[in-house]
């Protein structure tokens, strides 16, 4: 334990806990529904609202009008009004897959051109296709700001290495809009530069449909390091690169790809439209639509607390998205109910008020949860004499939360400390009455 002299008096401890096996992943909230992009099926931890839009999109555009799911105006609110922590958990009807982009190598083998390596897009649905005609200044008709394209930089044939960059759909050949980058990349699986062990290749499929033992199912040897994408295969490696003499071995050299640009491409199903979406019209009257199918299985996969390792740990605990399916809702309060998780059925009417109040209370709580023990302590070691803690619905008004403020008020009397002190000693004759 290190303890460092803040000021006299005060010291700052620094223990080491780097040790502790950590706990349960903890959120404040999790939300149900179907958003722009994402896995679908798959719950995901956020801790911030950009975190949400890297992750799970915005808007989207549909017959000329922009709209928003409720799920995205939800999660913005919760963060809006102090929330810290949210799990994600993305639906959709029908069947989806992820985008693939085919790399191919520098040469050609038996006379046809063959895929070095694969990547796949972390996020499921047609949305992620970016292939289409590209103009001259690189642009692509169907690219967005939710799509991705690839770019294979600084290839060299006598390291064996090259770069990988992945880039927004939306960007143009001088105007690229990097989101990742790459480095000295190699297709040796002995190289600790390995394509597969720097960007990582692993997925989850869910797994015991229809049954109470629901979970996901983990596939791939390296953690996924890129945001975006994963290394789905390599077709063609280079193990033991170089030589005894340390030079590259030709059998290899046209292995490497060569510097050259591509899309995404052939991801199916989750198509964007008013029939099947859950959705607010922005700047029009709201709109519900229909999702069309049943989510249990998401919803027993949360709440199998000892399987899945997701603690909910407060308020509004589970938030169901689809107000026409209330079939899940049945089962999943058997399941938490000895949690206290609030379940809430999202409608149109009340989300926003709901999730800001019940954020800020819970904000509050916590606040005073701590600031208040703390201040006790203090006064039962005589350095305060008495002390009052305000923040509520005196001070933390409608326009206040509306603000996205949080205010408080601390009142202290200290405890007055004796920094002098005298001693008149008096001498009097024998006798003499003392002093009143």
């Amino acid at each position: 334990m290190a303890e460092t002299l803040i000021s006299p008096g005060v010291l700052a401890r620094e223990n080491d806990q780097s040790q502790i096996t950590s706990g349960p992943i903890q959120a404040g909230a999790a939300i149900v529904g179907p958003t722009v992009k994402g896995k679908v099926n798959v719950p995901k931890l956020v801790t911030s609202y950009s975190e949400y839009l890297a992750n799970f999109g915005s808007t989207f555009t549909f017959s000329g009008s922009e709209y928003s799911f409720l799920t995205s105006i939800s999660a913005y609110n919760y963060f809006q009004n102090g929330g810290s922590s949210l799990i994600i958990t993305r639906v959709a009807s029908g069947s989806f897959s992820p985008a693939i982009a085919s790399i191919p190598t520098a040469s050609t083998f038996g006379g046809t051109e063959t895929v070095v390596f694969e990547l796949e897009t972390l996020s499921d649905g047609v949305i992620m296709n970016s292939t289409s005609s590209e103009a001259s200044t690189g642009a692509l008709e169907s690219g967005s700001a939710d799509n991705l394209r690839w770019e294979i930089v600084n290839p060299n044939t006598s390291s064996g290495t090259f770069g990988l960059i992945i880039r927004r759909g939306d960007d143009t050949t001088k105007t690229k809009r990097v989101l990742e980058t790459f480095t000295n990349l190699s297709l040796d699986p002995k190289s600790l530069n390995f394509i597969s062990r720097i960007i990582g290749d692993q997925t989850q499929t869910l797994m015991g449909s229809g049954t109470t033992d629901v979970y996901l199912q983990p596939t791939g040897s390296y953690r996924n390091a890129s945001r975006y994408v994963r290394v789905s295969a390599v077709n063609v490696t280079t193990p033991d690169y170089f030589d005894n003499s340390g030079n590259a071995k030709t059998a290899f050299t046209g292995s490497i790809p060569i510097a050259q640009s591509g899309t995404f491409g052939g991801a199916t199903g989750v198509v964007m439209s008013g029939d099947n979406t859950l959705y607010e019209n922005i700047g029009n009257t709201a709109t519900q639509g229909v999702l069309g199918s049943d989510y249990t299985d998401v919803f027993n996969l949360l709440a199998n607390k000892d399987e899945f390792k997701y603690n909910i740990i407060s308020a509004p605990g589970l938030i169901y998205i689809n107000g026409t399916h209330a079939t899940p809702l049945n089962t999943l309060i058997s399941n938490v109910e000895n949690r206290g998780d609030a379940i809430v059925p999202l409608d149109l009417e009340n989300y926003a008020s709901s999730i800001t109040a019940t954020v800020s209370n819970a904000a509050r709580n916590g606040f005073l949860a701590q600031v208040n023990p703390y201040l006790a302590s203090i006064q039962q070691r005589q350095g305060l004499y008495a002390f009052r803690v305000v923040m509520d619905e005196t001070n933390n008004t409608a326009d206040v939360i509306d603000r996205n403020q949080l205010v408080g008020a601390i009142y202290i009397q200290p405890t007055k400390t004796a920094e002098f002190i005298y001693l008149d000693f008096n001498i009097l004759p024998t006798g003499a009455v003392f002093p009143s």
